[in-house]
């Protein structure tokens, strides 16, 4: 069931994300930000009408300038008389409709046109051009909401060249928008890590739910700050990620914690996951069809966070006390990590309803980097641990098929390298058996020491000589075997030549003789089944070889 329910979440992630796409694709506006060389604060002389009077705003923004009794709120100042190029009037408005008159005629409106649901603009970044002919003279500006709770909300104004004022804005919120950036780094990061290690660590689920998180709280949190708005005009998008995409924020929470804090399946998060899924389903359908929209449903979508806020905090606490004792230190950086987030969560949602914030994540945002910190941290120990296993794995895998008196590879890995051979390359495949003589004489005469050393050289040699073509091995004590690929018979003849050629060389500097016997044979399909008859026929070869150099030679 819980794959089931896995799978609708992305599938319905992905819809979303094509419907908001399309929105914005649809309706967007282009953005014009140009360079100038002016920018002040606006945010004094400002008048409102009220019952006809214009009447001095003296508090400082943002502040609520509603009028009882009035759907809209008329703001009225004098604007600067300068010869700065470029001049633009520059605000925030918050899901508000936007006329501004000068001298009656109407010189900028915002209204619905963005949202294709004709609901809200969102929160858009107004820019009311003011050229040299209107400077000087009284604006005056109706902000209509379409929200009753956000009637007469001003955040304040800023005017001066267009390129100033926005790099002004973007000076003040960069921090966050720092914040925001490195979460989605460690969110992708995760993600990354997670299909990575998939095949070395049971836990990389959690890794990937985790990332997904964190990706989703960056995208979420970054519309918070509205840069993305201000810089890219984008906001019907801003809008709809705001309210609609924090309702994808606790499903990967809630899988996160599943994974890292039940040793089974859990009710209370299969719970909790259904009716995340049945939220995201109803609001989306409430919405759309215009019976209400995201922000009115927003106290619904912060009921069910504190909710699976709650179960989040209960698995993890059974989990504290099923494990007390038994926990390291970096088991507790989930712990407190979880917990950090959970409060930091509670108390932005808290301070949203006790005061009107344009950014109500700010501690849900430095809580979720800091927790990313320790994790990634933790993440990267863990892995070095596991580099470091895998290489001390990797070391005795290739111990046991290395010969340790000559260093070439021994009988295991003949025979496992001979079983990986298919079917169909074994016409590619010629066998050389080689054998040492008069090693017992050596052994005899010069000691064992000798013996051994005659051993490392013929390895050397044989190995030297055929490494063109394929691989040597050592079987037993003075007995060797090479397979070749492609090896014709006269690439062979001259891999012999060098082979005596060898032998002489290091006969020249010592009192005895290295003598190599040698056999070869071609699989052929009408003598051999496999390849291991190839090698016998290799070996009764190499032994009548061995016969002619000891009639030739000493022993």
């Amino acid at each position: 069931m819980i794959k089931k329910l896995k799978l609708i979440f992305f599938l319905i992630l992905l819809f979303v994300i094509g419907i908001l796409t399309w929105i914005e694709v649809r309706y967007q506006a282009k953005p014009d930000v140009m360079p100038g060389s002016y920018t002040a604060s606006f945010n004094k002389g400002w008048m409102y009408e009220k019952d006809g009077v214009m009447i001095e705003i003296a508090d400082a923004f943002p502040q609520q300038i509603a009028v009882q009794n009035q759907d809209e709120v008329i703001l009225r100042n004098t604007l600067p008389d300068t010869d700065t190029e470029d001049l633009v009037l520059a605000f925030f408005s918050y899901h508000q409709l936007i006329r501004a008159y000068i001298d009656g005629k109407l010189i900028y409106q915002l209204d619905l046109s963005r949202d294709p649901f004709n609901i809200t603009p969102g929160v858009v970044w107004n820019r009311i051009d003011l050229p040299h002919q209107l400077r000087g003279k009284t604006i005056e500006i109706h902000f209509q909401p379409v929200f009753s709770d956000l009637l007469g909300y001003q955040i304040g104004f800023r005017i001066g060249s267009r390129y100033e004022v926005a790099e002004k804005e973007f000076s003040e919120r960069f921090v966050p928008f720092l914040f925001c950036v490195a979460t989605l780094i460690f969110g992708l990061l995760f993600i990354a890590r997670s299909f990575f290690f998939r095949r070395k660590t049971r836990n990389f689920r959690k890794i990937f739910y985790l990332g997904i998180f964190a990706t989703a709280v960056a995208v979420w949190s970054l519309t918070l700050t509205n840069l993305p708005q201000m810089l890219l005009n984008v906001s019907v998008l801003n809008n709809y990620i705001k309210y609609a995409g924090f309702l994808f924020v606790p499903y990967p929470l809630l899988l996160y914690a599943r994974e890292s804090f039940t040793e089974e399946k859990n009710r209370l998060i299969q719970y909790a996951l259904r009716i995340n899924l049945l939220l995201i389903v109803v609001q989306s359908f409430l919405h759309f069809t215009r019976i209400t929209n995201f922000r009115r449903m927003l106290p619904v979508t912060h009921l069910f966070y504190l909710f699976t806020l709650l179960i989040i905090l209960w698995v993890m606490l059974k989990s504290i006390h099923r494990e007390w004792g038994h926990q390291n230190w970096r088991r507790w950086i989930d712990y407190i990590g979880t917990l950090l987030i959970t409060l930091a969560s509670a108390a932005d949602t808290i301070h949203y309803y006790q005061a009107f914030s344009a950014d109500n994540a700010r501690l849900f945002r430095i809580s979720v980097f800091i927790f990313l910190c320790f994790l990634g941290y933790k993440k990267n120990y863990e892995s070095q641990v596991l580099m470091a296993q895998g290489i001390q794995t990797e070391t005795i895998r290739k111990m046991a098929f290395v010969d340790v008196l000559t260093g070439i590879r021994n009988r295991a890995a003949f025979m496992q390298d001979l079983k990986e051979i298919h079917l169909k390359d074994f016409s590619q495949i010629r066998l050389i058996m080689l054998d040492m003589n008069n090693l017992k004489f050596i052994n005899d005469q010069f000691g064992h020491s000798t013996g051994d050393s005659c051993i490392i050289q013929a390895a050397k040699l044989i190995s030297s000589v055929f490494q063109e073509f394929g691989r040597s091995y050592r079987l037993s004590g003075d007995e060797f075997c090479s397979i070749l690929w492609n090896c014709s018979d006269a690439d062979y003849q001259i891999c012999m030549e060098e082979l005596r050629a060898g032998e002489e060389r290091i006969n020249a500097g010592i009192p005895y003789q290295i003598q190599i016997a040698c056999g070869s044979s071609i699989f052929d399909p009408q003598k051999d089944s496999d390849l291991i008859a190839t090698l016998k026929r290799a070996d009764a070869k190499m032994y009548e070889n061995k016969q002619f150099l000891k009639m030739n030679g000493n022993e």
